[in-house]
């Protein structure tokens, strides 16, 4: 999933639970939850041992708009009075984001300690590879759970 709909699922769990602490714990999981859902980005990297510079070059891209993304939705969710700017929300954000972070940590810093978390993360996105999808489908599915997520909240 793209960083817009977990830090989205992160900020309404921390509107929901208004505890910074389960937020950020409920935000985390449900992360990993949603990278179960086939959602089109399982092909973007050949080898998720040996990812090549064009490869990075382009999740940092994609990832960089994602981000935007991400901030300017929220950004108006909170200007709009619809999210409050409080530290559950904040720790929930932090949550549902942090996997993705890490994983960006691990292929360009190879730290060893985040190596478990790299294989975790790689793994819970094929748990239904059966049903893989293209990358327009999984915009269109990721489309269809950021509804869901905002319908929530406006």
């Amino acid at each position: 999933m793209f960083l817009t709909v977990h830090g989205t699922a992160g900020a309404i769990i921390g509107l929901q639970t208004g505890n910074p602490l389960l937020a950020f714990l409920f935000g985390l999981i449900s992360h990993y939850i949603f990278d179960m859902i086939p959602h089109g980005d399982e092909k973007m990297i050949a080898d998720h041992q040996n990812v090549s510079p064009q490869e990075i070059k382009k999740i940092a891209q994609i990832g960089s708009i994602d981000g935007l993304t991400m901030l300017f939705l929220l950004g108006g969710l909170l200007y709009s009075g619809r999210l409050p700017l409080d530290l559950a929300v904040l720790f929930g954000v932090a949550g549902g984001i942090l996997p993705d972070f890490l994983n960006a940590f691990y292929q360009l810093l190879k730290f060893k300690w985040l190596k478990f978390h790299y294989d975790f993360h790689l793994w819970l996105h094929g748990v239904l590879k059966k049903f893989a999808v293209s990358f327009k489908t999984g915009l269109a599915i990721q489309a269809a759970i950021l509804a869901v997520l905002l319908w929530r909240v406006v």
